[in-house]
């Protein structure tokens, strides 16, 4: 109960637990029953929140999932990869680079600046170009491919683009 008073206490909205791994299927109905008890005994601290509009997000971030999870409901690959190539694992470095310049004298914001910064290394040096690989491999040299991926990109970088503008907003709103 702890955590979860800690949890509240920071205003933590969400939090996504992975329950189980590698456990096989009984281990599974263990854990499930173990958190079917903390959700029942602390229910005035925690609910199962089965996705994003669950909780109470800002609309900046409703508005980037909603996109983000119409394209993942197309079901296809090549679109997918897109998404996930240009909209994130190619696009965040330069951006994120960008706005640690913008956020350098910004107070109270390490913690995001770490963030920043690990997606930065992370990004550059391991899943850009890995996702990159995974793009060209769907997208197989055929023209519908590339036109769809491309008309999902921009949709992708649209999105974020909202969004992180969205958040340098409030965050210059509250710094003032």
């Amino acid at each position: 109960r702890k955590i979860f008073e800690i949890n509240r206490s920071a205003s933590l909205d969400a939090v996504h637990v992975t329950i189980v791994y590698h456990e096989d299927y009984d281990e599974l109905l263990i854990e499930l029953k173990k958190w079917e008890k903390l959700f029942h005994e602390n229910s005035d601290l925690i609910f199962p929140g089965k996705n994003f509009k669950d909780i109470d997000i800002p609309d900046c971030s409703q508005d980037f999932l909603s996109t983000t999870f119409k394209i993942l409901s197309k079901n296809k690959l090549h679109m997918t990869a897109a998404l996930f190539t240009y909209g994130r694992e190619t696009t965040l470095p330069d951006m994120f680079v960008n706005i640690l310049k913008m956020i350098k004298y910004i107070e109270n914001t390490d913690h995001l600046k770490l963030y920043l910064k690990r997606h930065i290394d992370i990004d550059s040096n391991r899943h850009g170009p890995l996702s990159l690989k995974l793009y060209n491999h769907t997208i197989n040299n055929d023209p519908y491919k590339t036109r769809e991926a491309l008309d999902v990109s921009m949709v992708a970088i649209d999105a974020r683009y909202k969004l992180w503008n969205s958040i340098l907003y409030k965050m210059n709103e509250v710094s003032d």
